[in-house]
């Protein structure tokens, strides 16, 4: 209901705004004013009308999605999109994301295995884009090997999105299955990178028990120490929730207190719901 009266009230202030454009100069300067006006500027009025139809036929086209994510009828989603794609409807980014949050709520993996197997089948390039979510259900498995096989044909590729990311996860795996001199190396690696401060704090706890180098050691000082000066733990603690958008940072919950615990030497946490 609030996304039907949302849609109904920015069409309302759409149209108002447009007739006001159009009609203002006729009723302060007459009729024949407002026509030269309106010969000048016909172009902009109908490129607007294009694209306020083009929103309006993509909520219009979505409308049962938004319906369903708003009443939060996950199963109701699942059925809806399931049944697009039988329908030959292969989902773009927006719905491929939706689908995976769906699942996540209802605890199916196996869902978001099928559909990361369908889009790397029809839509490689999207695949790449999308990794980082599709590696969700491995993750969730706590199978290190799987979760190198999904990652590392890819990690390298500058095709893929959230290498960064994609690099600390392999290294994780790597560490998993005690091949510490691959994942030492790639935590060295990222340690040198600028990233985001919830990755940064990742890196430098997973890297600190493995570091022997001296250059390494004095990377994880630095950086803890950039991080503890630039951040409060309550701060932090607002940097992963700006993160949580990142599924991923709520799937590593439990490692995401513990680097936090380690960075501010505390035993107090700011708990990450799971």
């Amino acid at each position: 209901m609030k996304f039907k009266i949302i849609f109904i009230l920015f069409n309302v202030v759409v149209l108002f705004s447009l007739l006001m454009i159009t009609f203002m100069p006729v009723l302060m300067l007459g009729p024949e004013y407002g026509a030269s006006f309106f010969s000048s500027i016909w172009y902009v009025v109908a490129l607007f009308v294009i694209v306020i139809g083009a929103v309006d036929a993509y909520f219009i086209s979505n409308w049962r999605i938004f319906r369903f994510l708003e009443e939060e009828k996950w199963d109701d989603l699942i059925v809806f999109l399931e049944k697009r794609i039988e329908d030959g409807r292969i989902p773009g980014k927006f719905v491929i994301r939706i689908m995976v949050n769906a699942y996540l709520s209802r605890s199916n993996l196996e869902g978001i295995e099928r559909l990361a197997s369908l889009i790397r089948e029809k839509r490689p390039a999207l695949y790449r884009k999308l990794l980082l979510i599709f590696t969700i259900p491995v993750l969730l498995k706590g199978e290190p090997g799987l979760i190198e096989e999904t990652i590392a044909p890819y990690v390298f590729d500058k095709r893929v999105n959230d290498r960064l990311w994609l690099k600390y996860l392999l290294s994780f795996s790597f560490l998993l299955q005690r091949k510490t001199q691959e994942g030492a190396e790639i935590l060295s690696n990222l340690c040198r990178e600028k990233i985001s401060p919830v990755l940064l704090m990742l890196v430098l706890y997973s890297f600190s028990p493995f570091a022997a180098d001296e250059d390494d050691r004095t990377c994880i000082d630095e950086k803890k120490n950039f991080l503890k000066n630039k951040y409060s733990i309550e701060s932090m603690g607002l940097q992963i929730e700006k993160d949580r958008s990142n599924v991923i940072v709520a799937v590593l919950s439990g490692v995401v207190n513990e680097a936090l615990d380690w960075l501010y030497d505390r035993t107090r946490k700011i708990e990450i719901e799971e």
